[in-house]
């Protein structure tokens, strides 16, 4: 019994009984070309085949190199459903075997075979489509099931980041209205624990803001505000007004800026925001007396920003993870500085929104340097 393999161009032989089955076993294949399955599935009717021209009649074709000592043959076509689906062949010793009684038993056995492979085919459609059918259903249940989690997620981050917004603002004005001193009242060890809040406020602030920045670019609500401004002077406003806090820190910030004006399509308020949160990392995870470098040059098609920090550095294997969301490097020196891991992840965002990317290049012996690249398509 051979089955046509349309793809291949091929017929499989699916079973093989009786004399000389080694000559032709199940699992080969052979080409369909020429050969009485084309014929067959071509005029969708048997074939009687014969290897003496004396032993055909009008309806036989003549196979002379017919071999294994066979004289007679017949292909009787598989038909379902209106298509050729291969054949039953039969061989001979005998001269002049399968008469037309023969040739009208074996179309009925074909008819029979046919009707029991379409039917088994679909079965196998039936299950295929069953199967489909249950994972999509199944796919649809965790898609609802995902959708009410991010909608309760999302409630639950508005609820935290008014509750505790508003307290904060209280608490932040009241400290630094206490810090004013103005009744001249407060002892040195008073304006250190004012100083420990309002460095806790501040940071507790900015776990706000990454959270409720994370929360709009997850359902695609973060969307920027494009409009020329000069990068240059952006660069140099951001590091005049950190150089005092890093000053308080007892570190330094030095900027190297070769370019006098760059005039770029962007969004001067997140432009600002991702150079705060870069110079910032750079300050918390730098010791005391180090230096926090700010750079910036053209290169042939875009602008280069660097800052570079001289703390204990980020090992090679992480320089991409730490771009992820919540992840934080596996460092004692680190896990001793306060933050969430959301900072590098909305920057890197707000950046790539520019055309651009954030990526970090490890210190050989110590430190990092935080990169960030810029196009220059939209140049004012």
């Amino acid at each position: 019994m051979n089955i046509i393999e349309k793809e291949s161009d091929t017929r499989l032989n699916v079973y093989s009984a009786g004399l000389k089955t080694e000559t032709t076993r199940a699992g080969d294949r052979f080409p369909l070309k020429s050969s009485l399955t084309e014929r067959i599935a071509k005029h969708r009717k048997p074939v009687r085949s014969v290897k003496n021209r004396g032993d055909a009649d009008k309806d036989s074709v003549v196979l002379a190199n017919m071999k294994d000592g066979f004289n007679t043959g017949l292909a009787v076509p598989l038909i379902s459903q209106g298509e050729v689906l291969g054949s039953i062949q039969l061989r001979s010793v005998a001269s002049n075997a399968y008469p037309e009684s023969q040739v009208r038993f074996m179309t009925l056995v074909a008819e029979q075979f046919s009707g029991a492979m379409a039917r088994s085919d679909l079965a196998e459609s039936e299950l295929v489509l069953a199967l489909e059918r249950e994972r999509a259903e199944s796919l649809e249940s965790q898609n609802q099931d995902l959708m009410r989690l991010q909608q309760v997620r999302e409630q639950f981050l508005g609820m935290v980041t008014h509750e505790l917004r508003t307290p904060l603002t209280s608490i932040s004005a009241f400290t630094d209205i206490l810090g004013h001193n103005r009744d001249g009242t407060l002892t040195d060890r008073q304006f250190q624990q004012l100083n420990a809040v309002s460095r806790n406020a501040t940071q507790l602030s900015e776990l706000i803001d990454d959270l409720i920045h994370m929360s709009r670019m997850e359902r695609g609500q973060f969307e920027l505000i494009f409009d020329q401004a000069d990068l240059v002077e952006l660069v140099k406003q951001v590091c005049e007004s950190m150089a005092p806090v890093m000053q308080h820190r007892g570190q330094n910030l030095k900027a190297l800026i070769g370019i006098k004006k760059l005039r770029l399509h962007l969004d001067h308020s997140r432009m600002t925001q991702v150079m705060n949160n870069l110079i910032s990392n750079a300050s918390k995870f730098s010791p005391p007396e180090s230096t926090v470098t700010v750079s910036m040059e053209l290169l042939d098609d875009g602008v280069q920003i660097d800052v570079a920090d001289e703390g204990t550095g980020i090992d090679r294997g992480e320089a991409e993870a730490v771009f992820d969301p919540l992840y934080r490097v596996e460092s004692d020196n680190v896990k001793r500085v306060p933050g969430t891991g959301l900072g590098l992840h909305v920057a890197r965002t707000i950046v790539r929104q520019h055309g651009g990317d954030i990526t970090i290049v490890p210190g050989e012996t110590s430190g990092s340097t935080l990169r960030i690249t810029l196009p220059l398509e939209a140049r004012g």
